[in-house]
């Protein structure tokens, strides 16, 4: 159905053209995206998910690893998912291990059940979960 890629693996225009997706929907967020919606330019958001992706950020305070869900017919990037390795206070309380989204027009068929379930996959490899 997808699989999930690194977001650091995608190319810029792949990239781009996801957050376009959403802004032409009229929404202002994308969850699970290291804020895609706010850069306007592939780089700088890009530097957010590198630094965000180190240990010891200061950005978010956790590390944190994002990835694209890529549908397997075609390619089309139909997700993204970001999975946060440790919650500080404030992702405790409102942001959760977990944030994602799926491009408006592939809602309800199931891409976010399967991100889940491979991200938890991911989590479970790398023995997140046991600091929850």
């Amino acid at each position: 159905m997808c699989k999930l890629i690194k977001a650091t693996d995608l190319p810029a225009s792949n990239v781009m053209e996801f957050r376009q997706a959403f802004l032409s929907a009229g929404e202002c967020s994308i969850n699970g995206s290291r804020g895609l919606h706010h850069c306007e330019k592939y780089e700088e958001w890009l530097w957010l998910v590198k630094e965000c992706e180190k240990p010891d950020n200061n950005l978010l305070g956790v590390q944190a690893s994002t990835y694209f869900a890529v549908r397997e017919s075609d390619e089309k990037v139909v997700g993204c998912i970001e999975l946060r390795h440790t919650l500080n206070e404030a992702l405790a309380v409102i942001g959760g291990h977990i944030g994602f989204s799926v491009i408006p027009e592939e809602r309800r068929k199931g891409y976010a059940t399967e991100m889940l379930k491979q991200v938890l996959a991911v989590a479970k490899k790398q023995a997140w979960t046991k600091s929850c």
